[in-house]
C-alpha cells in the first residue's frame, strides 16, 4: 500500500496527507482537520474505504465503526477492526495478520506511532470486526 509511512510533522506543520484523511470526516470542525495532531486512525480508515468505492462512518470516532457493515463471520485480511482503550477511548485498522501464540492481532492503520504502518494490538482489546455491506 502507498501510504505506508506516512507520518505526522512535529511542531506546527501538518503533514498534508493526514490533512486529507481528516477532511473525509463531516463531525470535525475546519481547523482540526487542518492538523495532524487531531487523531486520525478512523480518518485513515474511511479515507482508505472511500477510495475502495466503499462508504465509512464519516467520522473521526474509532468507535463509530463499531457498528459499520456488518459483523465479519469470516474475519480475513482487511476486516476492520475496532479496539478499546480502558479510559473509553478506542482506536481502528484493517487486519493484516494475528499472532495467536502472543495473542495479538496485526492491524494496519493510521495513527499507529504517530504514522501509516502495521503494529500489533491485544486480542483482548478487540470490541469489533467488521466486513462492509
Amino acid at each position: 500500500m502507498s501510504e505506508l509511512g506516512i507520518c505526522q510533522i512535529p511542531g506546527p506543520r501538518a503533514a498534508m496527507r493526514i490533512c486529507e484523511y481528516l477532511r473525509t470526516c463531516t463531525n470535525l470542525e475546519i481547523d482540526e482537520a487542518e492538523t495532524d495532531e487531531t487523531p486520525w486512525c478512523a480518518a485513515f480508515v474511511g479515507w482508505c474505504l472511500e477510495r475502495s468505492g466503499v462508504k465509512g462512518t464519516a467520522s473521526a470516532r474509532a468507535t463509530s465503526y463499531r457498528d459499520w457493515g456488518v459483523r465479519a463471520d469470516i474475519v480475513r485480511s482487511g476486516t476492520v477492526a475496532v479496539i478499546a482503550w480502558p479510559n473509553g477511548t478506542g482506536h481502528v485498522g484493517f487486519v493484516d495478520s494475528f499472532d495467536l501464540r502472543s495473542c495479538r492481532i496485526n492491524l494496519l492503520g493510521g495513527n499507529q506511532k504517530d504514522q501509516v504502518c502495521v503494529a500489533p494490538f491485544l486480542l483482548e482489546r478487540v470490541i469489533a470486526l467488521r466486513n462492509p455491506r
